[in-house]
């Protein structure tokens, strides 16, 4: 759906970052939305305040996840108030910026329906409170897109029957894949659970996995009752936990894919944490985590910001000198040459002049698309120079495909850094190096 917003009016990536930081207003207005509708106490405040940076962050991979979660969070604070069918609405139109939560969400939603409806009325009220709106908002987004896109792109992106094979391809999972990384104890420091993002997550869970276990309890009691504040306020704890649950057990990807629901388990402590004088307890508990993990990013913040530097070099991005004055001898290795960037994902093609336009989108394990393999492939075979980033866990060396391995036996290294290779076509006369 945000693509949709580019091609219409041609926005330029500037423009992209605007839109990202409305997606992040749009949460946060959704947070002071919940606080008001839950009559939240000062330790729910301070853990929306102090866990901001952790549950709205800064930037999302792509446009998709900011969209995403700008509409499931603010869902999440209308079923707080009551308001299902507004909620079932914004999921619905979360199917269509990224078809994975949006598809949960929306189920649980019509589940809870289900529950609370009497079964007397369920079938006059099913059609005017749940069908009535999901046809509608699907029909507008669908309609939209497909006068964009075309029925197949639509139906393809919709259903993402290929995402299990990317999954598996990628080996991602937070148990068995490379998630591990996030929590296992041997990829990460004891810095990373008590100053970064990794403790505040562990400790939000564990309370909304707790708060769940009481909030069910309470709720199944109840079931048939009219809704209540405090019935409603059971729901949406048992509802962020479906939701964590499901992200945990299916959506998880890498160690940094904790970014893309980390709102969700806030949302809910948020909503358990005045039920009790334990649960009040929990929060305070909860509040300290949080702070040290915003003093981790303060510190971590500043010393990046003492460590990287700005430079016509690279395009006034932040870097570390060393990979600023390896990106400047590459550049200059390559200038008046015709030369490709050979990674995985990247935009160096459009921000840099000199290099071929890229061809393809992403050249991952599960992702590359063989009609993307075969272009990139004879770009290569038309250029001078190619150019391999090394970035560690994010364009580390040549994609996975042995096309490419194939293709690059016709050159030679002529430049082998920290940060970048550089190969030069056998055939072309030696560029001094």
């Amino acid at each position: 759906l945000g693509r949709v917003w580019f091609d219409a009016v041609g926005l330029t990536p500037a423009a992209y970052e605007v839109l990202t930081r409305l997606c992040a207003l749009i949460m946060i207005f959704a947070f002071a939305r919940l606080v008001c509708t839950l009559d939240a106490d000062l330790v729910a405040i301070a853990i929306v305040l102090l866990t901001l940076q952790f549950s709205i962050p800064a930037t999302y991979p792509s446009l998709a996840q900011a969209l995403e979660a700008a509409l499931l969070a603010l869902a999440l604070s209308q079923q707080a108030g009551g308001n299902r069918r507004m909620a079932l609405i914004l999921a619905t139109i979360a199917v269509f910026a990224k078809p994975s939560m949006g598809y949960v969400y929306g189920a649980l939603l019509i589940a809870i329906w289900v529950l609370r409806t009497p079964s007397g009325s369920r079938k006059a009220r099913f059609g005017r409170e749940v069908a009535f709106p999901i046809a509608i908002t699907a029909g507008i987004c669908t309609l939209l897109l497909v006068g964009f896109y075309g029925p197949s792109a639509v139906i393809n992106t919709v259903l993402p029957i290929s995402g299990v094979t990317t999954y598996r391809a990628a080996h991602f999972g937070f148990f068995a894949g490379v998630g591990r990384r996030f929590w296992e104890p041997g990829y990460n420091s004891w810095v990373m659970y008590v100053l970064g993002p990794t403790g505040i997550w562990i400790a939000a869970t564990l309370f909304l996995f707790w708060a769940a276990a009481e909030a069910a309890s309470r709720l199944w009691k109840g079931l048939g009752s009219q809704d209540g504040n405090a019935s409603l306020r059971d729901e949406l704890i048992l509802t962020c936990f479906a939701l964590h649950v499901t992200f945990i057990g299916f959506f998880f990807e890498n160690q940094w894919s904790w970014i893309y629901y980390s709102y969700i388990p806030i949302i809910g402590i948020v909503a358990a944490v005045d039920i009790s004088p334990l649960a009040r307890r929990a929060g305070m508990a909860v509040c300290a985590v949080a702070a040290l993990s915003l003093f981790g990013t303060v510190h971590s913040s500043l010393y990046l910001w003492r460590t990287r530097e700005r430079s016509a070099a690279t395009a006034w991005m932040w870097s570390p000198p060393d990979t600023t004055a390896e990106w400047q001898a590459v550049t200059d290795l390559t200038r008046g040459h015709r030369t490709t960037i050979l990674d995985t994902k990247g935009a160096a093609e459009l921000m840099f002049p000199g290099f071929q336009p890229p061809t393809s989108l992403y050249l991952d394990p599960g992702l590359m698309l063989p009609e993307e393999v075969d272009r990139k492939v004879q770009e290569v075979e038309d250029s001078e120079l190619i150019v391999v980033p090394l970035m560690a866990n994010t364009c580390a060396g040549v994609p996975r495909a042995p096309q490419f391995h194939d293709v690059l036996r016709s050159f030679a290294p002529v430049f082998r850094g920290r940060y970048f290779d550089v190969y030069q076509r056998s055939s072309v006369a030696s560029v001094p190096h």
